[in-house]
């Protein structure tokens, strides 16, 4: 990209713009009950007795560290959006980092 203070500034307000599409889209999304897979991270979650057993005990191939990590931190009975933040922040935040990197390349 040229240093051009324009599509410098054109490009951020697009990439803003798509962040903040891609956020709203994935706010809406999560909104609903838990899904099968993610009620069961969230029982596995609740049934070990430390952080350490997140990794070390629950041995199911549908179990993600650290989302099960996450739901351990969290505690049971919370609103479903709030399990599902760190997906709605990392989701949101590869758009940003995608573009940066795709930059590179040009406009």
């Amino acid at each position: 990209m040229e240093n051009n203070p324009g599509e410098i500034r054109r490009f951020y307000l697009i990439l803003a713009v798509l962040t903040l599409a891609g956020l709203v889209v994935r706010l809406y999304a999560s909104l609903g009950d838990l899904w099968l897979d993610e009620v069961w991270s969230l029982r596995l979650a609740m049934l070990v007795n430390s952080w350490v057993e997140v990794f070390t005990k629950i041995n199911v191939e549908n179990n993600h560290h650290l989302n099960t990590l996450w739901l351990y931190l969290l505690g049971d009975g919370l609103p479903f959006v709030v399990y599902r933040l760190h997906s709605i922040v990392a989701g949101s935040a590869i758009i940003v980092f995608t573009a940066l990197i795709a930059r590179r390349w040009g406009v």
